[in-house]
């Protein structure tokens, strides 16, 4: 007798439940998240201008924005300075994404995702989700990225890292997850020039794994 498949959306999940009911592990000093994650936490001169605004912005406003000004006025402008498109993937939002993965079924729109693809996003590569807290609902950021990464994975089939990324207001923190493993940095605070940089050259960072993993995709 074939088992019934449990339907639940992204935001019910919480890391703790990633982990028991899918088997996920958090892992600790990862090689490979230190290597993701960028030393750097200079501003590239060529984008000092321009970062100095937007680190204003967020001083003098982060307190008083709401979800949605926070994206667009700070980390919308923030991803288009990475430009997380290029040959053979671009960035999408608001996109469902959906996957049956062990005994469940799951499926939710994700805020960010660059993936293969122009039009429709075709092979997930990096999430970003930035947490809304929703009044009566005690979510979780973590888990509601790591569900995503699951799904991303379980759909790719390829056994290749899924990047990731939540925000919490001026907090941003970094996710890699590979086969059954998952390894997070800590929150960066965008209010601080030094980890500001940080942020930028890590999303830097993932644009060049990107830009790398498509060519030689293509090129296989």
């Amino acid at each position: 007798m074939r088992r019934k498949r449990t339907f639940r959306k992204f935001e019910d999940w919480h890391a703790h439940d990633v982990e028991q009911k899918l088997g996920i592990r958090p892992r600790m000093h990862w090689e490979a998240v230190e290597a993701w994650l960028a030393r750097a936490d200079d501003w590239p001169p060529e984008h000092e201008v321009y970062l100095e605004r937007l680190h204003r912005n967020l001083f003098a406003f982060h307190a008083n924005w709401n979800e949605q000004e926070l994206q667009l006025q700070f980390i919308g402008p923030l991803l288009a300075l990475i430009q997380l498109n290029g040959s053979g993937f671009a960035s999408f939002s608001q996109r469902k994404l959906s996957a049956r993965v062990g005994e469940y079924f799951v499926e939710g729109y994700v805020d960010w995702m660059t993936a293969s693809g122009s039009y429709e996003p075709i092979t997930p590569y990096f999430f970003l989700h930035e947490y809304k807290r929703q009044k009566g609902f005690e979510a979780d950021p973590l888990g509601q990225l790591l569900i995503s990464m699951v799904a991303a994975a379980t759909l790719n089939a390829d056994g290749k890292p899924i990047y990731g990324c939540y925000v919490l207001g001026r907090y941003w923190s970094f996710v890699l997850l590979e086969g059954q493993e998952y390894g997070f940095s800590q929150g960066f605070d965008a209010l601080d020039r030094g980890e500001l940089g940080r942020i930028w050259h890590t999303l830097r960072r993932t644009r060049e794994l990107i830009a790398q993993r498509v060519a030689e995709e293509n090129a296989s």
